[in-house]
């Protein structure tokens, strides 16, 4: 097995990831910031997103991230999104208000919404193999 095939099952999560990441930068150039912060922020987020995506495609088939099973990834993203947020508004300096934890915690219940819209578009862009 080359390592092709063995990364193969990465690329879809890794491209949602990446596409969400990209977006976010999107509506921060909406929101009014300038080019150069919005590009900054959409790579800042696009990366870890696309690291964890792919994370989430290679342990897909092992317990417990069985198909059909949400709980799981739920509790994955309630780490991954967070932490994907942190590094973002580190590198992108737009600045956490109420401290580090609220921010970490608020970013994991929105993690819950994000790991439903990952799944949804997850399974839908790959093929089962039997």
């Amino acid at each position: 097995m080359t390592i092709r095939h063995s990364l193969e099952p990465a690329l879809p999560g890794a491209a949602i990831g990446a596409v969400a990441g990209l977006a976010a930068g999107g509506l921060t150039l909406l929101a009014g910031q300038p080019a150069g912060r919005a590009a900054l922020s959409a790579l800042a987020l696009a990366v870890p997103l696309a690291l964890f995506g792919g994370a989430y495609g290679l342990l897909r088939d092992r317990p417990p991230f069985k198909p059909g099973a949400f709980a799981p990834v739920a509790l994955f993203w309630m780490v991954a999104f967070p932490l994907s947020r942190l590094l973002q508004e580190s590198l992108a300096g737009m600045g956490m208000r109420d401290g580090v934890l609220t921010f970490l915690v608020y970013q994991a219940m929105v993690s819950v919404g994000f790991a439903i819209g990952f799944v949804w578009l997850h399974e839908r862009l790959t093929v089962r193999r039997r």
